[in-house]
């Protein structure tokens, strides 16, 4: 009989919430992403995305920022569209799986631990 051996740490997931004025809905998109990933036991990090410079959401998103740990904000002037922007949380990204989680769209973040236990 061969001894058990024990799961070592999940890896750390960077969660990319590209926004494209999306004040409505940003604060509890973060919460719901920090809160699965808390679930699922694992290190992470909210990148929250802005491809345009648009005062209601950049002060939200700075604010949630100042508040909560692990979360961060990249703000891309220019308007380069949605391709651009999550190529740049990309590379800001610091962990070694990323996740990109649309505010806009419907997230299932029930299948977040089932998710990373494939990884």
């Amino acid at each position: 009989m061969s001894p058990t051996t024990q799961p070592g740490p999940r890896p750390g997931v960077s969660i990319l919430l590209p926004c494209f004025r999306e004040a409505q809905g940003l604060e509890e998109a973060v919460d719901c992403a920090q809160a699965a990933a808390r679930r699922a036991g694992v290190r992470h990090e909210v990148i929250v995305l802005e491809d345009e410079c648009n005062g209601s959401t950049e002060e939200l998103a700075a604010h949630i920022a100042s508040m909560r740990r692990g979360v961060r904000v990249v703000l891309r002037v220019g308007g380069r569209g949605y391709g651009a922007t999550v190529k740049s949380g990309i590379a800001t990204a610091v962990m070694p799986y990323v996740l990109i989680a649309d505010p806009g769209f419907e997230v299932r973040y029930e299948d977040f631990a089932r998710f990373l236990g494939e990884l």
